[in-house]
């Protein structure tokens, strides 16, 4: 066997020769090597043409013949990788099946069947295991990974957290109760908005159909949803956990099904209901986008509030007016009230078949009556009334079609008081 001193002569006698030699093992491993700039130790091999590449461990790297800028770090790191370039591997067997570039992975098997997929990103035990051909994915944590193995742009964030769709983020698995944080914001400019349509907002009309409702959500069941992809081995490491206090909360909220067939019944293009683009995916909501429907709906409500107050003003407005002018109506002088006189408003008002009307007249009253008009004036009944002191007179709606009234008691040929009545439909 060479000893370090011997080898070290023919390694760095030519000065472009760049390769560091750390081991007794690599010696060996260099005697393939066709190409400057690499570097190994105990990696029992090393790359035949690629360059600039770094091999720490054993067979880490073993398979590269072209590939450059590559970084292992660790039994097995990037073991199959042939030509792909500038990928990061550190851990046992981290991207174990590498065949391309700009991969980084760190952790204990992290990447392990990814293949062909680029621009992944794992940190964590295991993270990001299942991928295979999927690119531009992240996973930060133990075991935290995609639902299946052909996600594009998706992110998981936390101890066992699965992301289950392309272009989406996960943060924590299904046993997280909060997610805290301060003033989130979601950009809003208006300078980058375009095709802005206010009447394209749906507001009572998608509000009433919703149904809000209290539930347990079954997140060991959510779990086994998202890991159904993964082999048992794996799978077995989300699911073997107690979810009993993540399910025991009564949530508060709607059943995502249900929002998506209201949304679809008034033709309204909610997009705070996430359908799923795959069997794999699950429904969700964004509450906080149920802000905007509400905001219509209450500017709806105080519209149609508005137009009754106006017509109610106008009503009210009409039977000032015919008061003013009942005794010229009527041939009854617009006299004071009589002392001592009073009239209670009917009850029940409104009514269909019959209402009672309370009164008091002093015993000196000689002549009285009661008098009904509607709305243009017209005298619909009299009735005389005969009983002196505390009493009641009944009205029923024989004569009375469904609408407004307006009832005096006369005493003496002064309106003790005038009130409104309405009738129903029968």
């Amino acid at each position: 066997m060479k000893s370090i001193k011997t080898a070290l002569p023919n390694v760095f006698g030519k000065t472009k020769n760049l390769q560091l030699i750390l081991g007794v093992v690599a010696t060996a491993a260099f005697s393939n090597n066709l190409n400057a700039q690499n570097t190994s130790y105990n990696a029992n091999t090393i790359p035949v043409s690629g360059s600039s590449n770094c091999a720490f461990g054993l067979y880490s790297l073993l398979s590269n013949t072209t590939g450059i800028c590559n970084t292992a770090g660790g039994f097995y790191s990037l073991n199959g990788n042939v030509g792909g370039n500038y990928n990061s591997a550190f851990g046992y067997q981290a991207l174990y099946g590498n065949k391309v570039g700009n991969n980084t992975s760190m952790g204990f098997r992290s990447s392990y069947l990814t293949t062909t997929g680029a621009n992944n990103t794992a940190m964590g035990y295991g993270a990001l295991y299942n991928n295979h051909t999927g690119s531009n994915n992240t996973a930060i944590g133990y075991l935290a990974d995609v639902g299946f193995d052909t996600l594009f742009n998706a992110t998981a964030i936390g101890n066992g957290t699965i992301v289950n769709a392309s272009n989406k983020i996960r943060i924590g698995d299904a046993n997280i109760t909060l997610i805290e944080g301060a003033v989130p914001f979601t950009p809003s400019d208006g300078r980058f908005k375009t095709n802005v349509k206010e009447e394209d907002v749906k507001g009572l009309e998608f509000i009433k159909k919703l149904r809000p409702v209290v539930y347990n959500f079954d997140t060991k069941k959510l779990t086994e949803f998202w890991t159904r992809n993964m082999p048992d081995t794996i799978r077995n490491k989300y699911i073997n956990q107690d979810f009993t206090a993540s399910t025991n909360i009564r949530q508060s909220g709607f059943i995502a099904q249900e929002v998506e067939q209201a949304a679809k019944e008034v033709h309204y293009n909610f997009n705070g209901l996430h359908v799923p683009e795959s069997e794999n995916d699950n429904y969700s909501i964004a509450y906080s986008q149920f802000v905007i429907p509400l905001v219509k709906g209450m500017q709806e409500q105080q519209k149609m509030i508005e137009d009754q107050k106006q017509m109610i003003d106008k009503l009210q407005q009409q039977i000032n007016d015919m008061q003013k002018g009942l005794g010229s109506a009527t041939g009854i002088g617009n006299a004071l009230s009589v002392t001592g006189a009073s009239m209670d408003q009917n009850v029940p008002n409104p009514f269909s078949t019959e209402t009672v009307i309370s009164f008091n007249l002093p015993n000196q009253i000689g002549n009285a009556y009661m008098t009904v008009y509607d709305l243009s004036g017209k005298q619909i009944k009299t009735l005389p009334i005969s009983k002196r002191g505390a009493s009641s007179i009944t009205i029923t709606s024989d004569q009375l079609e469904a609408g407004m009234y307006i009832y005096s008691i006369v005493a003496d040929g002064k309106i003790v008081d005038s009130k409104r009545m309405v009738v129903t439909g029968k």
